[in-house]
């Protein structure tokens, strides 16, 4: 062999291994940098685009801070009510697409589009899904004062006395509000609404016979079911729920398109990495496994509810085009 090409082969192995090297300390520097500057490296903040002490507040914070202990850094919450969600839902999706800013999503996020005539966020466009926390059905029931025994027999009547009976809710685009105007769409009767400010005026009214029904959370509602002023008629699920067993589900009443529940789920901007929507995704989902959170949020009258960041996106935009066609057939108009 040559001294040329036992040089050039030496050469060779030099580059290979200096190429190596490099490769080593790119990957070690890569590893260190990540390791300084981890996700989350700085607290967290939840946006609430509702009131606090509300049920949705309540569960958002038993998340948080279960969330925080997890992550090693503190998830906040800020209520930033306004224009029926609105404005802190806005607030989010103009911010940073880094992680560091979630929004609570609840029925408004899809409703809105519909309802709002200058919105200036979508409810697709602008967010990165992250998970669904928590689902509570309602319960339907009218007053004592109301002949009706069950469903069917609440249609009959609202058909056989033409805008007499009314229905409650605690504002236009509620789950509340939404329930009875389907009903009113598929079965043709004439009902009129009647929106409070909050569910606990709307039940009193009800219990006094002053509205005929309203579909407000079980938690709420059980008291006065337990005191005979107002009689359960189905729970506006596809499954009974475990602290009234007794009260069959609209599917079982024969109402399946009936089938509303109110539901809490977590969004980041849109463009956010999607290995911090789906790091966050995953803790979210272990968090929601604890038996204190669990506890805590059944006793709210919720289910904890768990979804991959891609079921939760099928669900939004499912349900974007359900109330869409809600509002177009009951001709809500826009606000």
């Amino acid at each position: 062999m040559s001294n040329s090409t036992t040089k050039r082969g030496l050469l060779g192995r030099r580059a290979l291994l200096t190429s190596a090297g490099l490769f080593v300390t790119a990957m070690l520097s890569l590893a260190g940098a990540q390791a300084a500057n981890p996700y989350p490296d700085k607290p967290v903040r939840v946006v609430v685009p509702f009131g606090a002490g509300g049920v949705a507040d309540v569960i958002v914070r038993i998340v948080a801070d279960k969330l925080s202990d997890k992550m090693g850094q503190r998830y906040f919450v800020e209520n930033k009510p306004g224009a029926g969600g609105s404005l802190g839902t806005e607030l989010v999706a103009r911010s940073p697409a880094d992680g560091y800013t979630i929004v609570l999503g609840s029925p408004s996020l899809t409703v809105n589009p519909s309802i709002q005539k200058s919105l200036s966020w979508d409810p697709i466009k602008d967010f990165a899904p992250v998970t669904m926390l928590a689902t509570f059905p309602n319960v339907i029931v009218v007053t004592d004062k109301l002949p009706a025994k069950d469903m069917k027999g609440l249609i009959e009547l609202a058909r056989s006395k033409p805008g007499d009976l009314t229905f409650a809710s605690v504002g236009v685009a509620t789950s509340m509000h939404l329930i009875g105007e389907m009903m009113k769409v598929q079965f043709g009767v004439n009902m009129v609404h009647v929106p409070y400010k909050t569910q606990a005026e709307a039940l009193q009214d009800l219990a006094q016979g002053n509205v005929s029904w309203m579909a407000p959370s079980v938690t709420l509602a059980k008291p006065l079911m337990a005191d005979k002023k107002v009689r359960a008629l189905a729970v506006t699920s596809d499954k009974r729920f475990p602290a009234i067993p007794d009260v069959p589900t609209v599917i079982e009443a024969g109402f399946p398109d009936l089938v509303v529940q109110a539901w809490l789920a977590l969004y980041m901007p849109a463009k956010t990495p999607q290995d911090i929507v789906e790091r966050t995704n995953k803790a979210i989902g272990e968090v929601l496994k604890d038996p204190d959170v669990v506890s805590k949020i059944d006793n709210l009258g919720a289910v904890p509810t768990y979804t991959t960041t891609q079921e939760l996106a099928s669900f939004t935009k499912a349900e974007v085009e359900r109330w869409a066609k809600v509002v177009r057939e009951a001709k809500i108009p826009q606000q």
